[in-house]
């Protein structure tokens, strides 16, 4: 297991189990979200910043004739793309898909994130980005291993109540559950995710 499957591990461990685990995450996220003085999660109106994590209400896509979309996406950013906000939807991947990526990432840039955090002082705002984890970067290993489907971009301006959270937190954000999909069911999602996976290298099935 990497640096954040450990940590989840140890969450699960402490709060007595993975249902209880969730909960107790759902109640941090809101708590925290609007807190003052805690700043793990801050509200931003900025664009996105490589590879931050940001969670906001997205109510109005501009693509015409989706079938369905997130209406609270939770975005691992990979920057801007064509003057539009951009970065992998973490709520449309099973779970442990999910907890795949982003253990993957939290190790190899493991370094570099400890001392984001450390330099930080706990404010998810002041955090610094990973610049050279962009869109135009990852675009191939992402396509290639089956993430494509998770790619998404958004408006800046259509964002609503956005907040960036600290690197620190990946651990509870991994099972943080606040999908609101409108149009389809949260299943059907994933198995078309999983269905699209299939036919690449697979490297986390």
């Amino acid at each position: 297991m990497g640096i954040l499957s450990n940590e989840i591990s140890g969450l699960i461990k402490s709060m007595k189990g993975l249902d209880l685990t969730k909960q107790n995450i759902f109640q941090w996220f809101k708590k925290t979200s609007d807190s003052i003085g805690d700043k793990s999660i801050v509200k931003t109106s900025g664009i996105f910043q490589p590879g931050k994590i940001y969670i906001f209400r997205y109510e109005t896509p501009v693509t015409e004739g989706l079938e369905s979309w997130d209406l609270n996406p939770v975005v691992l950013s990979l920057g801007t793309h064509d003057g539009k906000d951009i970065g992998i939807n973490l709520n449309l991947m099973p779970q442990t898909i999910k907890v795949s990526l982003m253990d993957k990432i939290r190790t190899v840039y493991g370094n570099r994130i400890d001392a984001i955090i450390k330099a930080g002082g706990g404010n998810a705002l002041s955090e610094s980005s990973i610049p050279e984890l962009n869109y135009n970067t990852v675009k191939g290993f992402l396509e290639s291993s089956g993430f494509g489907g998770s790619i998404r971009t958004y408006h800046t301006n259509l964002r609503k109540n956005t907040r960036v959270v600290s690197y620190a937190d990946w651990n509870k954000v991994a099972l943080l559950d606040v999908v609101q999909i409108k149009g389809d069911t949260i299943n059907k999602v994933h198995g078309k995710f999983i269905k699209s996976a299939k036919k690449k290298k697979e490297w986390y099935i």
